[in-house]
């Protein structure tokens, strides 16, 4: 069992998420609207919401590492709600500002009966979070306006990580990046929802994530021409393939019922992959598998889940395939339980469900060109962006 020591928290890497909260109104019917139609739903319920806050209460569930979230509410009944949420999952929110100019951030989501979803989000007070809060000062368990505790020179430092998505100003997201990298942080962008990334962010990364549909968005901002698949996942798996080689950059591509896969354009030794074919080297992970009496209720928290449980296993120093692993675990259980926060699974439960039925991981490393045991070993951490 992992040690959640007071001291071994301490000595890992923080997740520090700059991102958005927002509260979920979910209604589930039995199909979704579309132009002209109005469905009904016998209920709706209030849920907490928004990806940053998501991914952060996913890292903070799944792990047991220090994480920080930071962004902006509004003065009102919903920000209450979100902090509350955010604490309750052991989540520091001593970045978090409070607007009296803008509510907070509220998101439609409508679920079928198969899980599928609608979402549409009004940001809110979202759209005035800024990379410069990463520059005050961290204060553990408080929120900004409320004062602090004790402090710490700033919201990132070396060996961190930052971890963004793409619901507040992408000028602010890139500004991040490059925050994050003079700090000597690691920084991961889930670029959800789907939108280009300029090249000289994408070079500074060390992980992007994205699934199908984000893969072949940002492919595209890259000028790199089309995948020649007309396959969503096989066209998916040649855009990430080639926005990797491009810039440098292992990025993380989410293929639903297929699972992911990590493209890998280097090694944990520091140096690029040397393959006859060009590419990458692309570890594979399966879905993880339902276990008996359980169902797909909603997958509105899946991407959420993976993410924050992907970042929780590389601040703990786990292999990349364990991260992997861990990440799809946890991204199937997320789908069990309606919200995007309620079927996030503790670290207890992940650790189990891990172990009785690790998702299945296979590796393409290239004819001639497969890295030693110790590269494979290596912590996750150090696939990404030399320092």
């Amino acid at each position: 069992m992992p040690d959640t020591a007071p001291e071994t928290r301490a000595a890992r890497p923080a997740i520090v998420v700059l991102g958005s909260a927002a509260m979920d109104l979910v209604l589930q019917c039995d199909v979704l609207p579309r132009p002209g139609l109005t469905v009904l739903a016998p209920g709706y319920q209030l849920l907490p919401g928004g990806k940053g806050a998501n991914q952060a209460c996913a890292a903070a569930k799944v792990g047991s590492g220090r994480v920080e979230f930071v962004g902006a509410v509004g003065d009102d009944a919903f920000a209450l709600a979100l902090i509350a949420a955010l604490r309750g999952a052991d989540v520091g929110v001593g970045g978090v500002a409070a607007r009296t100019d803008a509510p907070t951030g509220c998101a439609a989501v409508v679920v079928d009966a198969s899980g599928e979803n609608q979402i549409c989000v009004g940001s809110g007070a979202n759209l005035s979070v800024r990379a410069s809060q990463l520059m005050a000062p961290r204060r553990w368990g408080q929120e900004a306006s409320v004062g602090s505790g004790g402090t710490r020179p700033g919201m990132l430092t070396a060996g961190d990580i930052l971890l963004q998505q793409m619901e507040i100003p992408h000028a602010e997201v890139w500004a991040a990046v490059a925050l994050a990298r003079g700090a000597g942080a690691h920084s991961v962008l889930n670029v959800a929802p789907a939108a280009p990334v300029p090249d000289a962010v994408l070079s500074d990364l060390d992980f992007l994530i994205v699934n199908e549909h984000e893969a072949l968005e940002v492919y595209a901002g890259c000028g790199l021409g089309g995948t020649g698949s007309s396959d969503l996942v096989v066209g998916a798996l040649a855009a990430t393939i080639a926005v990797a080689a491009k810039h440098h950059v292992a990025v993380i591509v989410t293929l639903g019922a297929r699972g992911a896969a990590a493209c890998l354009p280097r090694r944990p030794s520091g140096c690029d992959v040397q393959r006859t074919d060009g590419g990458c080297d692309v570890m594979t992970v399966s879905a993880a598998p339902l276990t008996a009496g359980e169902k797909i209720l909603d997958t509105v928290g899946a991407g959420d889940a993976f993410v924050g449980a992907f970042c929780a296993a590389l601040a703990s120093g786990s292999p990349l395939h364990v991260c992997m692993q861990r990440a799809s675990t946890a991204g199937t259980v997320a789908c069990t339980a309606v919200g995007a926060q309620a079927g996030v699974p503790s670290q207890v439960v992940l650790d189990q469900r891990v172990s009785d039925r690790p998702p299945e991981v296979d590796t393409d490393w290239g004819i001639g060109s497969e890295p030693a045991l110790a590269h494979r070993e290596a912590p996750g951490l150090a696939w990404g962006r030399e320092k």
